[in-house]
């Protein structure tokens, strides 16, 4: 908020009774940020601030989460706004702890960020560098792309998208169910900026077959459960003993068989203490082979946990190993946040934000989409004639009988990482349990 020094009486009389309120006026003689806040929900500590920026220290009075917050104004010329750059560097240095940043930063970090006016790579340098010096990065936005605009007319109208809220990966982490809302900007040349942290929905997490045909005891439970007769057509057969199939995993995932990372620890362990004493006693025979038989055990812990992440993060483009850990942390963490919804419009064109509001407004969606009326026009048999259309020949492959071993071709022809189907299993099951499974 900008506001004048003769105008503040007015605010702290009538802008949000019994709130605290501090501003940056003494920096600069126009008067550029204003924040308040409700006492009985947050202690703030103003830590620093200049005539571009209020750094502060944000807490919750009932417990919870603290983190840092900057409110930032930047000033119009490029110039200007070196002095903001080099002020967040500085708290980069020094902030230890989640960290947000949000305001009207009057920069852009894209040529994509503004359409109406040429955007040069010079005038977005600044911004891009201290960015990625200090490991900033937006927070998941909906709303405007746009969030300035001069409200001139016809081909002088200039879109910019320089208000934002950024964080540090700790605030990302820390507030994972965050997100942005920049609202339409009515009479005024910028959009209002919500930063919102939804409440955490608490849903039962669907059946998905991931890392287990590593463990030998998956088959036994597998062969266990596939071998009991159902009564009906095959394809009730298959569903019935893939049902029970699904029951026998989540047993045994209660019972610490899906804790991947848990083995993958305790094998280490376990592979440290072996090599500790076969260095003690290097012609020891009996701990050469434990430390076999324990290697074995890291390797096949370590694929489980490489198979969980990567499926979870969808990189489909790298490869399993040891110095990637971390980067499918990243980025099963940043999927997560994008593939989030946390608000929406429905049919009616009204905003829903609670978890089950969102899932029916997707649901009635989809109803009326694929549950509405036929379509009653007719298709030209001259357009048809025009296109490629199946021959005898294509026919008489389309009706040949299925065979087993087409099953199975088509089967094997699916990577391991592909999306499973809607019961949760993917390829992977059924290459790995072909020979209980295949008939």
């Amino acid at each position: 908020m900008r506001v004048k020094t003769p105008n503040l009486g007015k605010v702290y009389l009538n802008l949000c009774p019994g709130w605290c309120l501090t501003h940056n006026n003494a920096h600069h003689d126009n008067g550029r940020i204003v924040i308040g806040w409700c006492p009985c929900s947050f202690h703030v500590n103003i830590l620093s601030m200049s005539s571009q920026f209020i750094h502060c220290e944000v807490k919750p009075t009932q417990g919870g989460k603290g983190f840092f917050c900057t409110f930032v104004y930047g000033f119009n010329e490029i110039s200007s706004r070196g002095a903001l750059w080099d002020g967040i560097r500085e708290i980069a240095k020094k902030v230890e702890g989640g960290w947000v940043l949000m305001g009207d930063f009057n920069d852009l970090s894209s040529v994509d960020d503004r359409i109406g006016s040429t955007v040069r790579v010079a005038e977005i340098r600044p911004m891009m560098d201290c960015l990625n010096e200090c490991g900033l990065t937006d927070v998941k936005a909906s709303g405007k792309y746009f969030t300035w605009t001069n409200k001139q007319e016809g081909t002088a109208r200039v879109f910019s998208r320089i208000d934002r809220v950024i964080a540090n990966s700790i605030w990302l982490d820390s507030f994972d169910q965050a997100a942005v809302t920049f609202l339409p900007e009515g009479d005024f040349d910028h959009t209002p900026v919500v930063l919102r942290v939804y409440e955490v929905p608490l849903i039962k997490r669907p059946f998905k077959f991931c890392m287990w045909c590593y463990y030998s005891s998956m088959m036994d439970a597998v062969k266990e459960a596939w071998r009991q007769p159902v009564q009906g057509c095959h394809m009730y057969q298959v569903v019935e003993k893939l049902k029970r199939v699904k029951g026998v995993l989540r047993t045994l995932k209660k019972q610490g068989f899906g804790e991947a990372e848990r083995d993958l620890i305790q094998a280490t362990e376990e592979f440290t203490m072996i090599q500790d004493k076969l260095h003690e006693n290097p012609g020891n025979i009996e701990c050469i082979e434990q430390e076999r038989i324990v290697r074995g055990k890291v390797q096949r812990a370590k694929k489980c946990v490489q198979a969980m992440l990567q499926q979870q993060a969808k990189l489909n483009w790298l490869k399993c190993g040891d110095e990637n850990t971390r980067i499918f942390y990243q980025a099963i963490k940043a999927r997560r946040r994008q593939n989030r919804i946390h608000a929406i419009h429905n049919e009616q064109g009204e905003s829903v934000e609670t978890h089950e509001k969102v899932s029916t407004a997707f649901l009635e969606y989809n109803k009326n989409l694929f549950t509405g009326k036929e379509q009653q026009q007719v298709v030209l048999s001259t357009l048809i004639e025009r296109g490629k259309s199946i021959t005898e020949e294509h026919k008489r492959i389309i009706m040949c009988p299925v065979t087993k071993e087409d099953v199975r071709r088509v089967m094997f022809s699916i990577p391991d990482d592909k999306a499973p189907g809607a019961d949760g299993f993917n390829s992977c099951f059924y290459k790995k349990c072909w020979e209980i499974v295949g008939d």
